[in-house]
């Protein structure tokens, strides 16, 4: 329970960050978080895909840094058909 619980908190945190920054998610409300990206996260629909930092010599420090966020939704054949309709 409680790596479900930390998994949840650092991918909120991440989401979070990554939509920030991005000009057409920045300006979201908490609650707009609440439905976007809250069950996806719960039902483990998301991938960020991370990039390696290098320090000022171009090596890696063993750090990253999420670039890439990808949120999904797999549902049931009924409402699959309402969203067809």
């Amino acid at each position: 329970m409680f790596n479900a619980v930390k998994n949840l908190n650092v991918g909120l945190g991440e989401t979070t960050g990554k939509l920030a920054r991005d000009p057409k998610f920045k300006h979201l409300s908490l609650s707009d978080l609440q439905w976007l990206v809250l069950p996806p996260l719960a039902a483990n629909q998301v991938l960020t895909l991370r990039g390696k930092v290098k320090d000022k010599d171009g090596q890696e420090n063993g750090l990253s840094v999420p670039l890439c966020l990808a949120l999904w939704a797999k549902v049931s054949e009924g409402v699959d058909q309402k969203f067809d309709a």
